[in-house]
């Protein structure tokens, strides 16, 4: 027992100290790759490798979200012409600059923003007026726009975009976009969409109600047939009696052997406790713990013993049959039944 309580203390404490070196220690190689990727991407950057300085720096602000990362990431983005992209994330770095008190780069990140408001494309996407309005899909590229994202003007990078609108048992309708820095906003409107012939549609049929054939009224049941007579014997409240009392002890003693096993470690550890206290308190729990193991043993004999002589017990000859009874004045077996 006492080597148990060591072992479980002892890998309690590994887990308390080894979880949070293992947290540090992930956030330590994160960090280091963002700030690795952060320099390789500056660097390109510099150079004017947009393509490849751009994907550096935003996997370096996933790794590390910065201020820094944030606005090199934005400042790449506006090189490589993604207007709308590098619009949103110098707003985001104007919020975060602002909060945390950095007046220059709020004012870096500000002016930028604003000059790129003023020639970033926008696409306005509305719908027409038709059955079933609410089940139209409508997305740009790959991006839905939700209800309330509809008649917007949506900044949108420059380029090849296509507007997709669907809907059940109607045909996709799809229109391609080309949208340029500085333009004017392009306003798209979908139109009714036309029935896909093709698609399924489910069967006007009226509902079948099924009637279930009436069923037999069931029979009464039968009883089952008297099995034989078994009563309990004395054996059985014997085993039975002696296991619940050795159960008992094996409670007992256990909870003494744990507190003698901590007595035990308290003088184990006193610099100033005699070598015969140690011996002494060593033997007081070994001696509870064989005695603890004694009575569970013979506990869980007592235990398979009676269920033994449960399942064995004969049938009776006669209707009589043992009881026990409890009274003020003691306790017994009675005879009870028919003779």
């Amino acid at each position: 027992m006492l080597a148990s309580r060591f072992a479980s203390t002892l890998g309690l404490t590994a887990w308390v100290w080894l979880a949070p070196g293992v947290l540090w220690a992930q956030a330590s190689v994160d960090k280091t790759m963002a700030e690795t990727l952060f320099s390789e991407g500056r660097q390109l950057l510099q150079a004017g490798d947009y393509e490849h300085a751009c994907p550096k720096l935003a996997e370096s602000n996933r790794l590390d979200p910065s201020l820094g990362a944030l606005l090199n990431l934005a400042v790449c983005h506006e090189k490589q012409g993604l207007v709308a992209t590098a619009w949103l994330e110098f707003t985001e770095a104007s919020q975060l600059a602002r909060r945390s008190n950095e007046r220059d780069r709020q004012d870096l990140a500000d002016t930028h923003a604003q000059a790129l408001s003023q020639v970033v494309p926008r696409l306005t996407v509305s719908v027409t007026s038709q059955p079933a309005a609410d089940q139209v899909s409508v997305r740009i590229d790959s991006v839905v726009l939700g209800p309330h994202a509809l008649g917007v003007a949506v900044p949108v990078d420059p380029g090849a975009h296509t507007v997709v609108a669907a809907a059940p048992g109607k045909k996709t309708w799809t229109q391609a976009v080309e949208l340029k820095t500085g333009e004017p906003p392009v306003a798209i409107t979908v139109p009714v969409l036309e029935v896909d012939p093709t698609a399924p549609v489910a069967p006007l049929v009226a509902p079948v109600t099924v009637v279930p054939p009436p069923q037999p009224a069931p029979s009464p049941a039968t009883p089952a047939p008297d099995g034989p007579n078994r009563p309990l014997t004395v054996p059985i409240y014997v085993a039975g009696g002696a296991t619940i009392l050795l159960a008992g002890g094996a409670i007992v003693t256990g909870i003494m052997a744990h507190s003698k096993a901590g007595e035990y470690e308290t003088v184990n550890s006193d610099p100033d406790k005699s070598e015969s206290e140690r011996q002494g308190a060593h033997d007081a729990a070994q001696g509870l713990q064989i005695a603890n193991l004694a009575c569970t043993g013979a506990a869980v004999a007592g235990a398979v013993l009676t269920t033994v002589l449960v399942l064995t017990r004969p049938a009776a000859s006669s209707k009589t049959a043992f009881a026990p009874w409890v009274s003020p004045g003691g306790a017994g077996l009675a005879a009870v039944g028919r003779f």
